[in-house]
């Protein structure tokens, strides 16, 4: 019933943990290295031909314009001041139906 583990399994186990410590500092360390030395603006990357177009159209460097972001402040002002103008009867009408409702 008492089992014990022997002595050399013990180092091992431990052993193997900082060999594993070891593996992964090393391995964090290459990797920092290698993302420093990439420059993305001259990397190729291969692209299957059958993927090509919807990756031309994800990574186009193009970006949003002014015109859409102006667009979005706009709705958001007129979505903020129509739930400002319509939030209070909206409430005043489900108060008064509670107060139907309830016995």
């Amino acid at each position: 019933p008492d089992t014990k583990i022997p002595k050399d399994s013990e180092e091992a186990d431990g052993q193997d943990s900082r060999e594993t410590k070891k593996e992964s500092a090393t391995n964090q360390s290459v990797l920092t290295r290698w993302n420093q030395n990439l420059d993305f603006t001259k990397l190729r990357f291969y692209i299957p031909e059958d993927l090509k177009y919807r990756a031309e159209i994800r990574f186009e460097r193009k970006g949003s314009g002014w015109i859409p972001v102006l667009l979005t402040a706009i709705g958001s002002l007129i979505g903020a001041a129509l739930i400002c103008r319509f939030l209070p009867g909206f409430i005043g009408v489900l108060d008064n139906l509670i107060m139907l409702t309830a016995p």
